[in-house]
């Protein structure tokens, strides 16, 4: 195994002669064979290993087991424990996202730190397999049936060998690892389709895996070919922050090279496609990726930074601001009346707020994922999202609500629901309302 491994590097060039390795270890058989591989081979490195919390002692005892082996070897070793559950909370991401963010963050960090030039991790060619069909069942673009590859994040040095080989090796050598119990469950879909879909498999072509790892090979080697072809055609509809409509239509792969570009920017597969199809929406529609932000104008998209904090506000409402005029040209119009000369019959879906319970500027914005409020009448939080779902609301729907936002509180979703702590009580003094004055 030692050799067939020299070998495997020799051949891809992926590590060379004075690199100098940092070797992500969680103390699994994988990345644990790979320690003891690379005790033999004439790279210098050193070991990563972050403690994720999720599974209680049993996380903390994975790290243990790891930093006494390093420890009895002289090995230099890095450990950093994490609460993944609150980054989840936070970002409003899985649980996979959020460890993958998190791990792959930290490794960046530890190799400028310590003079590190690259990252090595234990993934072997079965992965690459479950891999693949893990993006095509999720929707995928060529890229994706590669599977898993070395680049420019880490080198996969394991590729070459299979779950047997590594497991094999293990016992034979005597080598010890931790097991992790949630490997076992089939809560996630690369558990399932390991434990109980991928296997069937075996019984209509026992090669069919070789056959998975070919095509993930012809892809790559294709994949070289589309992106020269997509270096030099780029230019041609995309000058570094606007995409040029008319240009982009005018290409003979328009579809490839708008999904290949927006790839970049962290849009999915399917986004990139509903946005393709979509190139005549409205002046002023958005649409958001988790890093960037797509606004379309006149002929053109301009693509933004979705973390600039200016970017979550749409509108702004002042004291005296008249009314608001949306892009589809919705007006809303704004009015400050007094109680006692308040006779208006209340109409569903226009907001009647309490004029002193409001902090102003008023902030008219998308609603996004993780927002809540507490509904008219009621007295618990609701999330948006799940607001929606009980309302019926279609995906389009969705993608056109609008909130407005005082302070940090949502006070209504505009042309729906007001919030209960922003109603009109006995003691208010003036009514602030918000109707919709035309379609």
């Amino acid at each position: 195994m030692l050799q067939k491994l020299k070998d495997y590097i020799e051949s891809t060039g992926i590590i060379k002669p004075n690199d100098r390795l940092l070797l992500a270890v969680s103390g699994g058989i994988d990345s644990m064979v790979m320690l003891n591989l690379f005790q033999s081979l004439p790279y210098y490195f050193e070991v990563a290993h972050m403690n994720f919390g999720l599974r209680a002692d049993e996380s903390d005892a994975d790290q243990l087991f790891v930093e006494e082996y390093c420890l009895s070897r002289n090995i230099i070793l890095h450990t950093q424990k994490v609460d993944t559950s609150a980054y989840v909370e936070q970002e409003k991401v899985s649980i996979q996202m959020a460890a993958r963010s998190l791990r792959y963050f930290w490794f960046e960090e530890l190799k400028t730190k310590h003079k590190l030039n690259k990252l090595a991790t234990a993934h072997h060619s079965e992965d690459s397999i479950e891999t693949i069909f893990i993006n095509l069942i999720r929707g995928t673009g060529i890229s994706g049936l590669k599977g898993i590859v070395s680049n420019e994040i880490a080198v996969r040095p394991f590729l070459c060998f299979n779950r047997d080989d590594i497991r094999t090796f293990a016992l034979d050598q005597n080598i010890k690892w931790r097991e992790d119990s949630s490997n076992l469950k089939e809560d996630y879909l690369r558990n399932k389709l390991r434990h109980s879909i991928l296997p069937m498999f075996d019984d209509l072509n026992k090669q069919w895996k070789s056959s998975v790892l070919q095509l993930g090979n012809v892809i790559e080697s294709t994949e070289v070919i589309l992106e020269e072809y997509y270096e030099n055609h780029l230019h041609e509809f995309f000058d570094g922050n606007k995409i040029d409509i008319l240009a982009l239509k005018n290409l003979s792969n328009a579809k490839w090279m708008f999904q290949r570009l927006l790839s970049t920017f962290n849009f999915t597969y399917h986004t990139s496609l509903d946005i393709y199809h979509h190139l005549n929406i409205p002046k002023g529609k958005f649409y958001e990726s988790t890093t960037h932000r797509l606004v379309k104008q006149d002929g053109y998209f301009d693509i933004l930074s979705g973390k600039e904090e200016h970017l979550e506000e749409y509108y702004r409402i002042n004291g005296d601001t008249p009314s608001i005029t949306f892009e589809d040209n919705k007006v809303y119009s704004i009015q400050k009346i007094d109680k006692s000369s308040f006779n208006s019959t209340y109409e569903k879906g226009q907001a009647y707020l309490d004029y002193g319970k409001l902090s102003f500027p008023l902030i008219v914005r998308r609603w996004k994922q993780g927002d809540w409020f507490i509904p008219l009448g009621m007295k618990g939080k609701k999330k948006l999202s799940d607001y929606f779902v009980d309302e019926k609301f279609t995906i389009k729907e969705k993608e056109n609500t609008f909130v407005i936002v005082s302070a940090e509180d949502i006070v209504c979703i505009l042309g729906h629901r007001t919030d209960d702590r922003y109603k009109i009580k006995n003691d208010t003094e003036v009514i602030y309302t918000i109707k919709q004055t035309n379609g």
